[in-house]
């Protein structure tokens, strides 16, 4: 439900004048902000001149921190990392009442959506359990309850099957999420072997554990699986997605767990020898990660090697495997995955590490070697706090846009590696030689063939229920497509694209998308995120209808529509009416406001960002018909100046349809300036939040397209004679300080047109002398004007009371001091009263 909140404000009020009480901690604030700002822009620059890409900072988590944490202390090399920030960087996910840590990806878990995916490695147990032992090699075990922990993990035991499963053990939960699976049993393990004293009270569940691990061993010979670990007991739940069971991971879970207890040779040893021989490349020196010979054969053949030696599995030539790993590290000296595809994620480099490590193998890596190592752990996937899945080489077309848009705002496009950023977007397009639809992917830089990563970063992985989660990013998206085309229409590439590609067969496909079966009244009529219509992806497509990307397949076709040069959008094969249809059905209106209920989420910024698109989409499809007094209302009454995101899209709302909302520049101007990092040279949603790039282009485009405020600092009356004091200042919503050439003028009918002189500090100020003469009696009326050369742009009325034959002077600060003279006659002379007044005023526009 909306929460409305403040008072109501009459529609086409514009506030010309008002007092202004802090036009120094707004002009201080301002100039903050254009520093910034332009610290902002040398950074990006910089940072690709010294690792040759523009860092793209993916949301760290808990996950991700262990295997940072993990990996450094795996190579002695812990004492590099910033250890308090990591701390505090778990310790912000804890509960001290429950006990528990929960993250996004926590979240995520719980809103799994079985009939659509399951993202595995990230259940609340794993969860809990990589906080917990990152916080073991950080020493700071004794900031947690351990016995609520402990009470956790054992609330996660199935007790019909064994094992653990991903959360407390309940008979209401899916039935998938009470199946135990090797992952979550080996972790749930190592955190407890680590947090109990010994497992003499738990005699029985031990029993039952080894004898449910060992239960997850193939043993039958007609299979072709033989020998090898499932990952669990379900044959129609995939708990390891991505790749074909069994494999090297569910093995090393299984016999990693067995031997916490030192049962290990608990196993079925000769079978599990055939597994490792079907799936080692004794010619190459290699492992596959299962027989189906999947491409992870770095990977695969660390742990193949840990393996190996741990079951005594006879290998032809171990100096050659170690040698293999060592010899395969890409340029930056970490790893990917596999020879056959170059994408290299945190998760790679922590389990070849790990393997290395328990295998007693670490040594085959020189000082140099580590050093490189941990410097390009820190350096790629390390963050302000805490560690990402993805490192800073995968640029998003979110973040491309952002920075090619930002430099375009301020006409510095031409200081980009503009060659770099074509390369980069042309090789995340999907045409239609490799399926079946053109658009593109969300990030770039995979190389020639794309593979989703393993680890399933949330930024591209977002398929579920949205109880918990709002993340509603994918892989590919219409919203992608917008952001690649939109960044070479600026960067003048996009005919150049288009001579390399079909982007009438781009524009078809899109329209394709627009979901249409009538068995779906609720999501009838909108856009997907990206596939085209078929029969077989109904049920998967009316789950993931988001009307973000409704709007950004209409801002495709807009462009698309003007670059083919086809007339106008609404002459496309596309139902409007369908569309109109499903804005009706998700618009809330009351007798006060209006708005669109994304449905996804109750955050009243997400809810006037989704408004701001239906808006805009109403209004390209000329069929806007909405009550703006309404939705002014809705603005005015949830304006929150601790939100950039809110500020940003009422400013959007505003300007589209020209509603003049008087925001308040001083919190807007302290809220830039709050959510700075000047570590990192980023912005930030709201203060205290984790970073987020694109928020650069919403105060980019504020800063320079927002509409421009004077604030006037001046006398209310001023005495024929005297003399008129103006002090001004320009300044938007953001900042107060510009590069472009600003006049400003005092222009009066009575008195004739002034310059405003500037000051060092981007203040304006003007003396005028009002003529001794009755005719400037009892008003003078002027008006302050803003040239951007010869053009006005912005203007404001201005009105002074004169008066006269009394006598005036200037106090020690410029204000007028106006004697008010009382005469009292007496024998002998006249005594005079007077009355000091001191009047001062400032005002704005």
């Amino acid at each position: 439900m909306l929460v409305c909140t403040g008072y109501f404000f009459p529609k086409n009020i514009v506030q010309t004048e008002g007092i202004n009480t802090s036009s120094e901690s707004l002009q201080m604030s301002s100039k903050s902000n254009y520093n910034n700002i332009d610290s902002v822009f040398s950074e990006k620059l910089n940072s690709y001149n010294a690792y040759g890409v523009y860092p793209q900072l993916y949301e760290p988590s808990l996950q991700a921190t262990f295997y940072g944490v993990a990996t450094l202390d795996s190579l002695g090399k812990l004492d590099q990392a910033k250890k308090t920030a990591l701390i505090n960087y778990i310790m912000s996910h804890y509960n001290e009442s429950s006990g528990l840590f929960m993250d996004k990806y926590a979240y995520r878990y719980l809103d799994t959506d079985f009939t659509q995916i399951y993202y595995p490695l990230t259940s609340v147990l794993e969860v809990n359990s990589y906080a917990v032992l990152a916080l073991d090699r950080l020493d700071a075990l004794g900031l947690i309850d351990v016995n609520k922990m402990i009470s956790f993990i054992w609330s996660c035991y199935n007790p019909v099957s064994s094992g653990f499963i991903g959360q407390p053990y309940s008979s209401d939960i899916d039935d998938f999420f009470k199946v135990s699976t090797a992952d979550n049993t080996y972790y749930a393990l190592k955190t407890l072997d680590l947090l109990m004293s010994n497992w003499n009270s738990y005699t029985q569940q031990k029993n039952e554990l080894i004898s449910y691990i060992n239960s997850l061993q193939i043993t039958d010979n007609s299979n072709w699986r033989f020998g090898g670990f499932i990952n669990d007991l379900d044959p129609n739940f995939d708990s390891l997605p991505g790749f074909t069971e069994p494999y090297l991971f569910s093995s090393y879970y299984s016999i990693k767990s067995l031997q916490i207890f030192g049962m290990e040779g608990s196993i079925n040893i000769n079978t599990f020898y055939l597994f490792l021989g079907g799936i080692y490349n004794s010619g190459a020196d290699f492992f596959y990660s299962s027989p189906n010979q999947n491409r992870s054969n770095i990977v695969a053949s660390a742990i193949g090697l840990d393996l190996s030696l741990l079951t005594g599995f006879a290998l032809v030539d171990e100096s050659t495997l170690t040698n293999f790993i060592y010899t395969h590290r890409n340029s930056l000296g970490i790893w990917d995955g596999s020879t056959a595809i170059q994408i290299h994620e945190l998760l790679d480099t922590f389990q070849i590490v790990r393997s290395l490590s328990e295998a007693g193998k670490i040594g085959v890596l020189s000082f140099t070697d580590v050093e490189q190592i941990v410097d390009v752990i820190i350096t790629y996937f390390g963050r302000e706090q805490g560690f990402s899945l993805i490192s800073i080489d995968y640029p998003t077309m979110t973040f491309l846009h952002t920075i090619v848009s930002s430099f375009d705002l301020y006409e510095k496009v031409s200081d980009l590696d503009l060659l770099e950023i074509y390369g980069l977007i042309t090789e995340a397009y999907v045409y239609e030689d490799i399926i079946l639809y053109n658009g593109f992917y969300s990030y770039s830089n995979f190389g020639v063939l794309w593979t989703p990563f393993r680890s399933f970063p949330i930024e591209f992985y977002s398929s579920g229920y949205k109880n918990f989660s709002e993340e509603i990013g994918y892989e590919m998206s219409h919203r992608a497509t917008f952001e690649a085309l939109d960044s070479l229409k600026k960067i003048f590439k996009l005919d150049d694209f288009g001579l390399d590609y079909d982007l009438t067969k781009l524009k078809d496909d899109i329209l394709d998308t627009q979901f249409l079966n009538p068995s779906y009244p609720e999501q009838h009529g909108a856009f997907t995120y990206i596939y085209g219509y078929d029969t077989w992806l109904l049920d998967y497509l009316s789950k993931n209808i988001y009307f973000e990307y409704s709007y950004y397949a209409i801002k495709t076709l807009e462009l698309l529509v003007e670059e083919l040069n086809i007339g106008d959008i609404t002459f496309l094969d596309f139902d409007i009416p369908a569309l109109r249809s499903y804005i009706d059905n998700n618009l809330v209106e009351t007798s006060e406001v209006l708005y669109f209920n994304p449905d996804y989420s109750n955050d009243i910024a997400t809810i006037i960002e989704n408004t701001y698109y239906m808006i805009y989409i109403l209004k390209a499809l000329d069929i806007y018909d909405l009550d703006d007094q309404k939705l002014m209302n809705l603005i005015y009454q949830n304006l929150d100046y601790g939100s950039i995101k809110n500020i940003y899209f009422s400013y959007k709302i505003s300007e589209l349809l020209e509603l003049n909302i008087d925001f308040e520049n001083e919190l807007v101007n302290n809220l830039v300036q709050n959510i700075f990092s000047e570590d990192i040279k980023e912005f930030s949603p709201s203060e205290g939040e984790m970073v987020d790039q694109e928020v650069f282009l919403w105060i980019c485009e504020m800063a320079q397209e927002s509409q421009l405020t004077i604030n006037v600092e001046t006398q209310t009356s001023v005495a024929l004679g005297g003399t008129l004091n103006i002090t001004a200042s320009v300044s938007n919503l953001i900042i107060s300080y510009f590069e472009r050439n600003l006049t400003l003028m005092f222009e009066s009918i009575q008195l004739g047109s002034h310059k405003f002189n500037t000051t060092f500090d981007n203040h304006f100020f003007v003396e005028v002398t009002v003529p001794h003469n009755p005719n400037f009696y009892p008003t003078i009326y002027g008006k302050l004007v803003v040239y951007e050369g010869d053009i006005n742009i912005k203007e404001m009325s201005i009105t002074f009371n004169t008066f006269y034959h009394q006598k005036d002077y200037q106090d020690e600060i410029g204000g007028t001091i106006t004697l008010s003279v009382l005469f009292l006659t007496i024998p002998g002379g006249v005594i005079i009263f007077t009355e000091v007044k001191s009047k001062k005023r400032m005002i704005r526009t």
